[in-house]
């Protein structure tokens, strides 16, 4: 039920190009479930497909309500959405952490655990969709190697 990596490069455009309110700034946040290889590789393809399901879910309902939330491949997925400042950023990473961490299921009577790496970065004056992301990805990659289950701000 999320938008695809197309919808997301239409309407992150869009949505960046937008007059933000007084103090609001845009922020990308570019999530991976970690470890996801395992899931599909001990559980099935199927249980692969409702991991997807979950987190899809998870992030919906932990977002805040006028956030983009896609599916942009694989198992990433991005959140464009407005911040008030930096705090604000990482305050709702931890949040979505901590959902996706506690949103562990069942799958034919075994448990499947989740955890999401998430780069986060803020948009600044003159940025496009892709230079926002680029900087998210790199932020991402910091957070997978710093342990993973946590976000990295980008420079």
């Amino acid at each position: 039920g999320l938008a695809n990596r197309r919808a997301f490069l239409t309407e992150g455009e869009l949505r960046l190009a937008q007059p933000r309110q007084p103090g609001a700034q845009a922020a990308l946040l570019l999530v991976d479930i970690d470890w996801f290889k395992r899931v599909n590789d001990m559980h099935g393809h199927e249980a692969g497909d409702e991991t997807l399901i979950h987190v899809s879910q998870t992030l919906l309902h932990t977002a805040p309500a006028d956030a983009f939330v896609s599916r942009i491949g694989g198992e990433e997925f991005t959140i464009l959405t407005d911040v008030t400042n930096t705090e604000h950023l990482k305050q709702l990473a931890g949040a979505l952490c901590k959902s996706a961490e506690a949103a562990s299921f069942y799958y034919r009577g075994e448990r499947i655990k989740i955890t999401v790496s998430i780069g986060l970065a803020l948009a600044m004056p003159g940025d496009t969709l892709s230079t926002v992301l680029s900087r998210a990805d790199k932020a991402l990659y910091d957070a997978k190697h710093g342990g993973r289950n946590r976000s990295a701000l980008a420079a």
